[in-house]
């Protein structure tokens, strides 16, 4: 509980960072926090934060912000709900569920009118575990399928993380590696399949804050797409 409360509140570091790459790692971080619990009584505490909506609004347009201003205008929030709706759309495979995988989502395919969907533990699934393995990212603590959109997203922060020590540490030629390989995942992986992730959540989602988390999260990879396109040409 207490790690989750951690990566929760990593968040409020957006609001006075160091340098781009704070930003960036602390957004993977939150994000990924996001997609692999349910929501906590602190996480809606900080979308009720009027500073943090207008920061929000800033970096990602007001159609974000509007999501979590709608979803925080009344009384109260109820928990249950919105807890089952976390289980509706990435835990229980049927009416919501969108497939938080990427295996599903580049796997699929069309024969003749017929769309077929992509199997879990498909190729892409081994392609992010060896990626991960050659990173030395360690997902043996977790019951995720490695391509869930959770792990994915916490991949790209300890590849931020990492990066980040070793500008501070002036090892300039490994963090430009990092960089590089932080550009490949998302190129290969991450940028190919999130945004169709993030449509099928916006559209299947009742709640306002899910529908505000879709549009952050494919807004946020869409940027850092650029961005790496930018430090790494």
């Amino acid at each position: 509980m207490a790690e989750k409360q951690k990566n929760i509140e990593n968040i409020h570091t957006l609001k006075a960072p160091s340098s781009l790459f704070e930003i960036r790692r602390g957004i993977y971080k939150f994000l990924s926090a996001v997609f692999l619990n349910p929501p906590t009584v602190e996480l809606i505490r900080i979308f009720s934060d009027a500073n943090f909506l207008s920061e929000l609004e800033d970096l990602f347009g007001d159609d974000v912000s509007t999501c979590f201003k709608e979803f925080t205008s009344y009384r109260s929030v109820n928990f249950s709900e919105l807890e089952q709706e976390y289980r509706d759309l990435f835990r229980i495979p049927l009416g919501k569920y969108v497939t938080p995988y990427e295996s599903v989502y580049l796997g699929t395919k069309k024969v003749g009118d017929e769309v077929i969907k992509g199997q879990l533990m498909g190729p892409h699934t081994i392609s992010v575990k060896k990626f991960y393995e050659m990173c030395g990212i360690d997902t043996s603590e977790t019951n995720e399928i490695v391509d869930h959109i959770g792990l994915e997203l916490e991949a790209m922060h300890i590849l931020c993380v990492r990066h980040y020590e070793l500008i501070s540490e002036g090892k300039e030629e490994e963090a430009k590696n990092l960089l590089n390989l932080q550009k490949r995942f998302m190129n290969e992986h991450l940028s190919r399949w999130a945004d169709d992730l993030c449509k099928n959540v916006y559209e299947k989602s009742d709640s306002n804050f899910y529908k505000g988390i879709a549009l952050l999260t494919s807004r946020f990879i869409e940027m850092d797409k650029n961005t790496l396109d930018e430090l790494v040409p």
